[in-house]
């Protein structure tokens, strides 16, 4: 049996559930596809569900002056840098040595990589190595990077690249009559480029220069080739750009491209960031950008705090707006940790807040534009809490405006810092909550149930699904759909809308 409406046929009931389309600040608020969004803040795609939900918080384990951190990898530490180019070692639990171990030998930003008993850096000046102990700097040509492969240690300076000896960062002499001895090559030969940085991929090395020109270096000593890929490929600098698997994300200052292993002779000109062009002017020159296997995305990091995500799973883009400017970010396993000028934070998913203060978040859905009117009738909003930390927000379809079905229980009146002026938040659910809580049962009764317990993967309780719906009679030629608000984190499910076209 069908339930009969006053408009018949004209009612339509319209669901806003995918947005994993992501970011699109090229096209107007009513061109946007359906699954994407013209504004987006501290707000991702959760990969199981395709749901839009809020980000993850941080919460801090270590404050002192930073210009920089060197993650090593093999001692598990953190090599923190001050203004004045002084490294210090420092452990994950927050605590740091009070004495220096040596000064950076270069001015720029440090890129390291994990090597014997410790981490290789290259910060401009010589190549330095921490061997867990001590900061020893070794005799070589100025390195602006640094990686290994096949067992040699590579840096690069000018349009030259220059392995060491195989299994051993000191040995940089040349000797033709050695075949395991150091060795250079030349990428480019007289094209009026130097580089701007090398990305070491599982079977060559990409060479980006500043002349727009890209070379693909195959091979070990003595059977190198060099081919040129690509001449009109733009970096912003020697921070802005990293391997992501066996492909290389290069930031322009127009453009994002992404250049694919596989490929031979010159690559396809595509420009992944076409939908988010004003996000990507935003960055500054030599913006960093870092991939962060646990969460699948590439940070670019931008002034202010100011994140521009790609989620790599879905080919789409995001915004996330720290408290505070940040440095730089990098994994250790799964944990994602955020270099600050005065701290180091790690993401949690617990928690909403930065700098211990609220992050907000905001996004903004495609218009809906009528022909005639449209006459909203109905508004229903299902949200998943995942935490129990302070929520104040609001979901609006066009001027009708609900408040997030948070159930009472999970208010805290006590040390709520909640703003109370415009906080529809109530702490009555009764008149707040109009529909009703969607509570995750267990598929079946434990008590009856014969399935073995270490067969079953099913969660018994899941986290709970909150719904509230509102009967109105808004009148419009357009409906905006979004919402904005500050503290908790959350999955919104859906916004269902009953619509008739008057």
């Amino acid at each position: 049996m069908k339930l009969s409406t006053k408009h018949g046929e004209q009612q339509t009931t319209v669901a806003r559930a995918d947005f994993t389309g992501g970011l699109n600040t090229s096209a107007q608020v009513d061109a946007v596809a359906e699954n994407q969004l013209a504004e987006c803040v501290n707000m991702d795609v959760d990969a199981a569900t395709g749901r839009l939900r809020t980000v993850e918080g941080t919460v801090d384990i270590l404050s002192t002056e930073i210009f920089a951190v060197v993650y090593d990898s093999i001692n598990s530490l953190m090599l923190v840098i001050d203004g004045n180019k002084k490294i210090r070692i420092a452990d994950f639990s927050g605590n740091i040595n009070s004495n220096s171990i040596g000064t950076l030998s270069g001015d720029l930003y440090p890129k390291y990589c994990a090597w014997g008993d410790g981490v290789l850096i290259a910060s401009g000046g010589h190549l330095q190595y921490f061997n867990g102990g001590e900061i020893v700097t070794i005799d070589t040509q100025n390195a602006d990077d640094v990686f290994v492969k096949a067992g040699r240690v590579i840096i690069y300076s000018g349009s030259r690249i220059f392995y060491s000896g195989v299994g051993d960062e000191r040995d940089w002499r040349q000797d033709n009559n050695r075949e395991n001895s150091s060795k250079f090559v030349e990428v480019g030969y007289k094209d009026g480029g130097n580089f701007v940085g090398l990305a070491s991929l599982s079977n060559n090395i990409v060479a980006i220069k500043d002349n727009r020109r890209c070379y693909r270096l195959t091979g070990e000593f003595p059977e190198w080739q060099a081919v040129e890929i690509a001449n009109q490929l733009e970096c912003k600098g020697r921070r802005s750009y990293c391997a992501v698997g066996d492909e290389v994300f290069v930031l322009g200052s127009d453009e994002v491209q992404m250049i694919q292993n596989a490929l031979y002779g010159n690559i396809k000109p595509e420009d992944i960031a076409a939908q988010v062009k004003s996000e990507i002017h935003r960055l500054p020159a030599n913006a960093q950008v870092r991939y962060l296997p646990p969460l699948f995305q590439v940070w670019c990091i931008g002034r202010d705090g100011y994140i521009l995500v790609y989620d790599i799973r879905f080919k789409a883009w995001f915004k996330r707006q720290f408290n505070g400017e940040v440095l730089d970010v990098f994994n250790v396993g799964n944990e994602v940790y955020v270099v600050k000028p005065d701290r180091v934070s790690k993401l949690d998913k617990g928690t909403f807040k930065d700098n211990g203060e609220w992050l907000s978040w905001k996004f903004l859905a495609q218009r809906m534009i009528s022909q005639h009117d449209y006459l909203l009738k109905r508004t229903k909003v299902s949200v998943t809490m995942l935490n129990s930390e302070r929520y104040n927000g609001q979901i609006f379809c066009g001027k009708v405006v609900l408040p997030l079905p948070i159930p009472n229980r999970e208010v805290k009146v006590f040390e709520d810092d909640s703003p109370i002026y415009r906080n529809k938040t109530k702490l009555d659910g009764h008149s707040r909550i109009r529909g009703h809580t969607l509570p995750q049962q267990p598929n079946d009764k434990i008590f009856w149930s014969e399935e073995p317990l270490k067969d079953n993967r099913h969660k018994i309780f899941a986290n709970n699904t909150f719904e509230i719906q509102s009967k109105n009679y808004f009148r419009s030629h357009y409906l905006d759909i979004g919402g904005h608000g500050t503290g908790g984190r959350f999955i919104l499910q859906s916004v269902v809308m009953d619509i008739a076209e008057v």
